[in-house]
Formats: structure tokens, C-alpha cells, sequence
């Protein structure tokens, strides 16, 4: 399911990071990128990767220890997944 979300997310996050746009500027000035963008990420999560935990979730848990930013229910929920993707059930 993170990599679902993942292959959405990134692509229009690139792009509009890109463009100094917004979503529905991109989706008519890049769609021609869009798409292509959002089929190789589809690809890559295709491809057998393992759960993209530590990227997403762990980049938020990271950079909230650095600025001493309290996250008890990210970290929770990044330890549960991390638990459920070794085989443990909640």
C-alpha cells in the first residue's frame, strides 16, 4: 500500500516541485511527464521492493529528533508497520 501511495505522491511532488506549481497546473502543462513519471515508480513498485517504510515514515522520525519535534503517533505508526512487514500481526 506505501508504494501505491508512493508511486501517486512522488511523481506529482517532483513535478510540481519543478513546475512552482500546483497540481492542476501540472496536470495540463506536464502531463506529458506525469504520466511516464507515474508509470515508472509503478514499475519500481512493481518490482518486488521491500515496504518503503524507512524513506517516508523514517525521514519524518529523523528529522523530528534533529528539531526535538514530539511525533508519538508518526513514530507509532512507522513501528507498527515495521512490525507488520517482519511477519507480526498487531
Amino acid at each position: 500500500m506505501l508504494w501505491d501511495n508512493f508511486a501517486l505522491l512522488a511523481p506529482m511532488a517532483l513535478l510540481t516541485t519543478h513546475e512552482r506549481a500546483n497540481v492542476g497546473v501540472v496536470r495540463e502543462r506536464r502531463r506529458d511527464e506525469l504520466v511516464p513519471v507515474i508509470g515508472e515508480i509503478a514499475a519500481v513498485a512493481a518490482a518486488g521492493r521491500p515496504l518503503e517504510l524507512e524513506a517516508l515514515g523514517g525521514a519524518v522520525l529523523r528529522r523530528a529528533a534533529k528539531h526535538g519535534v514530539p511525533v508519538p503517533v508518526t513514530s507509532r505508526l512507522v513501528d507498527e508497520l515495521q512490525s507488520e512487514s517482519k511477519g507480526s500481526t498487531r
